[in-house]
């Protein structure tokens, strides 16, 4: 949440947003996409700087979309999402060269791209991880020409984050964006120590 506040204050507006959930509790499996910005994570953005709404009811909006969101993620892990189903009709679509295609691929918004594509990195997946040896955090680049890429380390104190943009877009700036999530961070403590 603290990207889509940074996000939304920086460019005001929610956009597209791709985060991964694992599937590896499947045979094979990689990933499903877990699609973060939704009616709740929207209503909390524009309610955090809105003097007129009361702090406890921003707490209570931040906490509507974190538990959507996880609810997501373990839908996305247990095999229920949408986003690789329908990916693999699509190639199916393709390689059998249905023409015309299902209507569903060729709509607007079955094509319309991630501007923000987040990925957190897990830090400890054996019982022998040291934060000595870890990596301060990980990569993942923007997938498209306008968007941000950032991965993230979740540890006990602290995040980590790894903010990537295309330096021939004019929209966007890594660092102006990382200092966004900083400051939105450092906001999300404020509230809480209010």
């Amino acid at each position: 949440m603290a990207m889509q506040l940074a996000h939304y204050r920086k460019y005001n507006e929610n956009v597209l947003t791709y985060e991964s959930a694992t599937t590896r509790l499947y045979y094979k499996g990689r990933t499903e996409t877990i699609r973060p910005v939704t009616e709740k994570s929207v209503q909390f953005c524009k309610a955090f700087d809105d003097k007129s709404v009361p702090p406890e009811d921003v707490k209570k909006y931040l906490k509507e979309a974190t538990d959507l969101q996880c609810r997501y993620k373990m839908e996305a892990m247990r095999g229920l999402g949408v986003d690789r189903h329908l990916f693999g009709l699509y190639c199916v679509a393709k390689g059998t060269n249905t023409d015309p295609l299902p209507d569903l691929f060729t709509d607007k918004a079955f094509n319309l791209r991630f501007n923000l594509s987040t990925s957190q990195t897990p830090v400890r997946t054996t019982d022998r991880w040291r934060l000595e040896r870890s990596s301060v955090c990980g990569g993942f680049g923007t997938v498209t020409d306008n968007g941000y890429g950032v991965s993230y380390l979740v540890y006990d104190d602290y995040v980590t984050w790894s903010v990537h943009s295309k330096r021939s877009s004019p929209r966007t700036d890594s660092q102006e964006f990382a200092e966004c999530i900083r400051q939105a961070m450092d906001d999300l403590r404020r509230l809480f120590d209010a």
